[in-house]
């Protein structure tokens, strides 16, 4: 099959979540031993895009794609050459099938825009509704609470998946491993206090803190050492699997608002990679997919919740190696390989005139 690939991305950053996936997919598209037609580059680049999009219309004139995948920017479609290389496509009867990737702006208790900035965005994230309702055949959603936001005739899930990094370690460590942002949101406060209540009567467990500096920084100005604390700077590759590798459980501390209802937190995906029984809040999809999974246990959006549930977790070991077990055989379901598989056979299936 020759396919189009369509990104937003400089390929070789892996600093966030939005810019690891676009790789990851290219990765198993070329793996998948398809014909794969790329264009990347970050918006704000716009002379380079240019010219990407450019080449891509010079070869769309001899070349017609079997289908055309989109994963699409973090902010709205910003150039207008991208918008009409879209359309052309359309215009040109080939599937598209694109990944809507976030909804912030459709919650403003969180999205933080203000004012003029605001208005603005939002007039753009509202074209791009309409222009992927009308050019697309196939948009997909990282959970079915993001599907429910939107009223596009032919949505589906397509879930974080793992990159398996399984070791066959035994030993309990008593060391739980929190990685991402640190934010109100993000129940850093929750987490920390609840390692409070776990080490005031000197039951020992420490928790391993990965995070960006900056954050760190500016959270923690007013902070104390604790002697239960590890706080790490680190992105990936080894430095970040030695930490996991000496870790028993992983947690996801998320207060239980409306918007991380419907989120799927790429971390939980990254934990279950690691073999990582997980300790959640219960944010509605979160506990769905750890639910269903069989993969680690659910507790309240709260400090002593957090702390009950890590400390019956480790209460029985049994527990966390039979977890464990089953994680292995969710991770070989769960791969690039397979969301890959996902996209050419649903491409298959569409019906154009």
């Amino acid at each position: 099959m020759n396919i189009l690939y369509i990104t937003y991305i400089d390929f070789g950053n892996f600093t966030s979540g939005s810019m690891v996936r676009p790789q990851k997919i290219y990765d198993a598209l070329l793996k998948s031993k398809n014909e794969i037609k790329l264009v990347y580059g970050n918006q704000n680049d716009k002379e380079f895009r240019k010219q990407q999009v450019k080449e891509i219309r010079k070869w769309l004139m001899n070349t017609k794609p079997d289908f055309c995948y989109i994963e699409t920017p973090s902010y709205p479609f910003l150039n207008n050459f991208d918008i009409s290389l879209i359309k052309k496509i359309h215009k040109m009867k080939v599937p598209i099938l694109i990944f809507y990737r976030d909804a912030y702006w459709k919650f403003p208790e969180i999205w933080g825009k203000k004012g003029l900035k605001k208005l603005i965005l939002l007039l753009f994230y509202k074209r791009d509704v309409r222009i992927i309702k009308k050019n697309c055949d196939i948009i997909y959603f990282p959970s079915n609470g993001m599907v429910n936001l939107f009223n596009f005739k032919n949505s589906k899930v397509l879930m974080p998946v793992c990159d398996i990094n399984i070791s066959e370690k035994k030993q309990i460590y008593k060391q739980v491993i929190y990685v991402g942002g640190i934010s109100d949101r993000y129940g850093t406060k929750l987490l920390l206090d609840a390692f409070e209540i776990i080490n005031k009567y000197s039951i020992n467990i420490k928790l391993n803190l990965v995070c960006r500096k900056i954050e760190w920084d500016k959270f923690s100005e007013d902070m104390g050492k604790k002697e239960w604390l590890n706080v790490y700077h680190c992105s990936g590759g080894e430095d970040l699997k030695k930490i996991y590798n000496k870790s028993d459980i992983a947690v996801i501390p998320f207060k239980k608002v409306k918007y991380m209802d419907i989120a799927v937190p790429v971390k939980l995906f990254e934990y279950l990679g690691y073999g990582m029984p997980i300790v959640a809040t219960n944010c509605a999809e979160t506990e769905k997919i750890i639910l269903d999974f069989k993969c680690g246990l659910i507790c309240n959006d709260n400090a002593q919740s957090i702390a009950d549930t890590i400390e019956k977790l480790y209460s029985n070991v049994d527990e966390i190696e039979a977890i464990k077990d089953n994680i292995k055989n969710i991770v070989d379901n769960n791969t690039w390989g397979k969301r890959v598989e996902t996209i050419i056979n649903d491409a298959n299936n569409v019906k154009r005139i």
